[in-house]
């Protein structure tokens, strides 16, 4: 039977270094890590992720809530070269994310969007007392 693998990270009271440790049964290894180090690492491992099989899943999960990013800074300009639009999310975790959609798509997310803000503004939520 293979050794159990843990991995493990901690944030620094002050906040500004993450400590991973990794654990392969009686070999451990502890390594910190500042706010840039952290960026690389992600970008890497969704670099890596993006090649791995299975590939993630093309449809969100339903019944479940992913982690949402509140009034999320966001950008958008033209992409000439590749006929769209490159629009720029931020995540306070990941950073800036960026895709580049087709016009049609991003015509069709302006809808959407669209649709969704009359909906929200025409039935504001009941409060509950």
């Amino acid at each position: 039977m293979p050794p159990k693998k843990h991995i493990n990270f901690d944030l620094s009271k002050e906040a500004d270094v993450v400590v991973l440790t990794v654990q392969n049964g009686d070999e451990m290894c502890r390594m910190p890590l500042n706010a840039a180090d952290v960026t690389m690492v992600l970008a890497q491992l969704a670099e890596m992720r993006q090649r791995m099989r299975p590939p993630v899943q093309t449809d969100p999960p339903l019944g479940t809530l992913p982690r949402v990013a509140h009034d999320a800074k966001w950008w958008a300009t033209p992409d000439h070269q590749n006929e769209g639009v490159t629009l720029m999310l931020r995540d306070p975790g990941y950073g800036w994310i960026g895709y580049m959609l087709p016009i049609k798509e991003a015509s069709n997310v302006a809808e959407y969007l669209n649709r969704w803000a009359e909906l929200v503004r025409a039935k504001p939520p009941q409060r509950m007392n």
